[in-house]
């Protein structure tokens, strides 16, 4: 973003526009979250409000009925925020074989899929030494076993050619982005605070890890198995992903002090991730929804920059 601000002045004025969008966008991003905070820190939240805690709250578990059978059969009952997730992970799987014109045999490519949606949990398990949640989870694979048999076998190829419209595909990728929230947070960050050994429930590095690997372990594991071949667009994905999954963890430690480091009452854990969540959406829904261009102005892009600016670092080693 610092470098398009730069090049601006002898820019085209479409490149010029698009600057201006972008730092539009970084702008009323700060903006929406620093009204997120000071809500938050509000004793006597605005009306409403409290509801959105809820709602966000409640998403982490929900599992959406199907009329008619889950009522009866409780075992068919599949995660919301998962199925978001896996279905763009099967899709964009399905999507990169056709572009690159590979085949792979289902089971794989079920596998594959498996580590994209839950690579995140799998790293947070491991670096606890603990199970990982979604292994334990009733409705977790499940959701992605539908996620799956609906992106490659569904009838007519229905369910697949209805994802590629614009409206279908950013819905679900403003639920997948909800889901990043979560893997954040309660997937992610609370596993270490709650950690079941009593190492990583007192390291703030465990807790910190634990959150932006929960974000970002699908993408560092496809990119550590370079599915595709292509391991430089992959390392630009995947760091997109860890640099979201690292600037989220940092801001829910800040928020939610739970070592005790800083001198300051912690945010309620609700409140906190509901900050998360939205951080969720301007990062990871917006490119989506709006247009790829507005990646460079996102939150952990801006944060970056920050930084680099701060400390004068280069924008690439070597």
């Amino acid at each position: 973003m610092l470098s398009a601000l730069h090049r601006t002045y002898e820019a085209s004025p479409d490149e010029k526009i698009n600057t201006a969008i972008e730092v539009g966008f970084a702008a009323a991003s700060a903006i929406i979250i620093a009204l997120l905070v000071a809500t938050a820190l509000m004793e006597d939240a605005p009306p409403g409000y409290d509801a959105m805690v809820d709602f966000y709250a409640a998403c982490e578990s929900h599992a959406f009925p199907i009329i008619g059978i889950t009522d009866t059969i409780t075992w068919l009952r599949f995660s919301t925020m998962d199925f978001f997730g896996s279905t763009v992970c099967c899709c964009a799987f399905r999507a990169r074989l056709e572009q690159n014109k590979q085949k792979t045999p289902w089971f794989l490519a079920l596998a594959c899929c498996c580590l994209m949606q839950f690579g995140g949990t799998t790293l947070v398990g491991l670096l606890l030494g603990q199970p990982a949640s979604w292994t334990t989870s009733p409705t977790a694979c499940r959701s992605l076993l539908l996620a799956f048999w609906l992106s490659v076998s569904c009838p007519l190829d229905l369910f697949y050619r209805m994802y590629q419209h614009k409206i279908i595909k950013s819905m679900i990728a403003i639920g997948a982005a909800l889901s990043t929230g979560h893997a954040v947070t309660s997937w992610g960050a609370d596993k270490a605070i709650s950690a079941i050994h009593p190492k990583p429930r007192s390291s703030v590095f465990s807790t910190l890890m634990a959150g932006a690997f929960g974000a970002s372990g699908g993408g560092l594991s496809v990119h550590a198995l370079d599915l595709w071949g292509e391991r430089r667009r992959g390392k630009e994905r995947s760091y997109a992903a860890f640099l979201f999954g690292a600037v989220a963890s940092v801001s829910y430690y800040l928020m939610r002090n739970p070592h005790g480091v800083f001198e300051y009452e912690p945010l309620a854990p609700g409140r906190a991730r509901l900050i998360i969540g939205a951080l969720s959406l301007l990062s990871n829904a917006a490119p989506a929804v709006l247009g790829g261009h507005i990646a460079a102005a996102t939150p952990p892009r801006v944060a970056e920059a920050a930084v680099r600016l701060m400390l004068r670092l280069p924008a690439h080693c070597g």
